[in-house]
């Protein structure tokens, strides 16, 4: 393992801690924790233990009434979904996410994690072009919001990027993120959310 998967799992015993300490004193932090523990799980390819975390973490959000929690946990859910080939869970998930996330606390953070789950789903179901409008749109809010990719999803952020771009000509795939990157009022005719 490389430098990068000694981070991560440095990340994850961390997390895995501070979630346990969390837990122990019935702290609503616990969700956070939780939700850290499934994201880098599923960096690192451990699904089934991520979706156990993630699951709780929807649980939780529900619970404390937190859409922002709910809402990360699907598009997490959603991308576990399908690397399983679930398309079908996968696609409600991403649909829950965005319900998920209350029209009146709109969050660029969670919208980003939607259109990239949404991008790997698009992918999945051979339409790349829809996957690269999808990436170039997460892309386009970041930035005009100021903000980057969180560490814990880097990683599974560029593999959808690496595969889409392999997928088509390099023209289309730079063509596709412009149009998904500009903002929704000069867009005409953007299918990225079917």
């Amino acid at each position: 393992m490389g430098a990068d998967s000694d981070d991560f799992e440095g990340a994850l015993r961390a997390a895995s801690t501070a979630l346990e300490g969390f837990r122990q004193q019935n702290e609503p932090f616990m969700a956070v924790a939780a939700l850290t523990v499934g994201m880098v799980e599923s960096a690192l390819g451990r699904d089934e233990d991520a979706r156990t975390h993630l699951t709780e973490v929807n649980e939780l959000g529900g619970q404390f009434d937190n859409n922002w929690l709910e809402s990360a946990a699907y598009t997490q859910l959603a991308s576990i979904a399908v690397r399983a080939g679930h398309l079908d869970e996968a696609r409600a998930a991403v649909v829950a996410s965005v319900k998920a996330d209350d029209a009146s606390e709109l969050s660029t953070l969670t919208l980003t994690f939607s259109l990239v789950a949404l991008a790997g789903l698009a992918f999945a179901e051979g339409d790349a072009p829809r996957a690269a409008q999808a990436l170039g749109a997460a892309d386009g809010l970041r930035r005009r919001a100021g903000l980057r990719a969180w560490p814990s999803t880097r990683r599974a952020e560029q593999d959808p990027v690496t595969r889409v771009a392999q997928a088509i000509d390099a023209h289309s795939f730079e063509k596709a993120l412009a149009v998904g990157s500009e903002p929704q009022s000069s867009r005409s005719g953007c299918s990225c959310a079917r």
